[in-house]
């Protein structure tokens, strides 16, 4: 993980920097990039655990309670307040009376996941509202999450205090990860260090795990120096949804 500052610093994270002491660093504002299948989700839900257990032990309840939300479904002309009401009632059976003056008193703390989902001709107007949201209201804090290269492409920012850009896997990383699996790993460990299609596909966490899952207890792995990542990739699938 690489954090990145708004003045253009940047940093790489020690592997075992807690992100909930990371997101109290940034003032509770902050940014999450990264590839497809890199772990911006799971980060985020990482952070949402360490969120609630914050809350639910705050005897003074002052702490915020962390609502993960998915922007796929925002619209454009729609007030991002209205649209977080609307998602607390449909997805968290949350009413109406009860959600909105929780978010107007910043009793909540909104986790979105997904502006890339959003569809690409709404993306720059997503930012907008959701930066007029944080100057009305105010925030007890804000994380957002999106795909590196839809992010980049807009022409707007979001007024965080910082980003965390995740990073594919080190070679040395994947192998460690295989090796701690033991001898069930131990075949598909050996195709990986002579397959660089192969590796390329591992580097992706979310690609290393479906492997796992794929080729474990296997004894034979069939390796031709040719195939492409393409073609690793098909043949990955149809061995992942045969067991």
């Amino acid at each position: 993980r690489v954090l990145e500052l708004s003045d253009q610093t940047r940093q790489s994270l020690p592997p075992d920097k807690d992100i909930g002491g990371l997101f109290e660093e940034m003032n509770r504002a902050l940014l999450i990039l990264g590839e497809p299948g890199s772990g911006k989700t799971v980060t985020l839900l990482e952070l949402a655990r360490s969120l609630i257990s914050r809350a639910e032990t705050d005897e003074t309840f002052s702490q915020p309670v962390p609502v993960v939300f998915n922007l796929s479904t925002w619209t454009k002309g729609q007030a991002f307040i209205d649209w977080l009401v609307a998602e607390l009632t449909a997805k968290y059976q949350i009413p109406q009376k009860i959600g909105q003056p929780w978010l107007e008193n910043n009793r909540l703390l909104p986790l979105l996941d997904g502006l890339d989902e959003v569809k690409p001709e709404n993306r720059t107007a997503c930012v907008e509202a959701i930066n007029a949201f944080g100057e009305k209201f105010g925030l007890a804090g804000l994380v957002v999450c999106s795909r590196l290269e839809e992010y980049t492409e807009l022409p707007v920012r979001l007024k965080l205090n910082g980003a965390i850009r995740l990073q594919p896997l080190s070679l040395e990383q994947v192998d460690h990860y295989l090796a701690a699996a033991g001898p069930k790993m131990a075949v598909l460990r050996a195709a990986l260090q002579s397959d660089d299609a192969l590796q390329s596909l591992a580097q992706s966490p979310l690609m290393l795990n479906i492997m796992s899952l794929a080729y474990q207890d296997i004894k034979a792995f069939t390796c031709r120096g040719s195939d492409t990542a393409e073609a690793h990739l098909i043949r990955l699938f149809d061995v992942y949804v045969g067991q």
